[in-house]
């Protein structure tokens, strides 16, 4: 088997919901084959759905020494990098988003990273640009509603709160962060 074939059935059984057995296919293609980059990126992503940010974050930054202007890598290596409290996640989210700018995902990394170390200005136009562009995506509206509120745009950000609430499907997470902080802006 391939490394693209590996991919698309890893791809195909996450989509129809197995969860076990995934990953050792595509951990033991990478150890025997260490130059497939598309296959490692794909594992390091996995690793990330499978709740598993240390081994997310060592592929991620294998992937980046190896090629240092891939977007997506730098971007999720960013987000780890904030989440586990390390201080180099802001200049991975800059060096992300110098590499594409226009992209949605390295808006909102950049973005959110900007609103939680206090830069909510720059923070709060980056995460507008991310929405305007993917306002699908619930977690940048999140994001951006908690910009708005630290701007004191509380109309603003309770209407952002009130369509992530009344979204057909919204993860717990985001629903529980989205009530929460609708309920300090009506309290306040």
């Amino acid at each position: 088997m391939s490394g693209p074939l590996l991919v698309r059935r890893y791809l195909a059984l996450r989509a129809a919901g197995v969860q076990s057995g995934l990953l050792r296919p595509l951990e033991d293609w990478v150890a025997d084959n260490p130059e497939d980059y598309p296959t490692r990126r794909t594992l390091a992503a996995a690793y990330l759905d499978a709740g598993s940010p240390t081994a997310a974050t060592r592929l991620y930054e294998e992937l980046a020494a190896f090629r240092e202007n891939d977007p997506v890598v730098l971007n999720n290596l960013a987000s780890l990098y904030f989440e586990a409290g390390d201080p180099r996640a802001l200049e991975t989210a800059e060096a992300a988003f110098r590499l594409a700018p226009k992209q949605s995902q390295t808006l909102d990394t950049l973005g959110w990273i900007l609103v939680q170390t206090g830069d909510t200005a720059r923070g709060l136009e980056l995460l507008r640009d991310a929405f305007a562009r993917e306002s699908r995506r619930l977690s940048v509206r999140y994001h951006l509603a908690v910009a708005l509120s630290r701007q004191g745009k509380n109309m603003e950000a309770r209407e952002h709160l009130e369509a992530i609430l009344s979204a057909e499907t919204v993860s717990d997470e985001v629903a529980q962060k989205s009530k929460q902080l609708l309920a300090e802006l009506k309290g306040g």
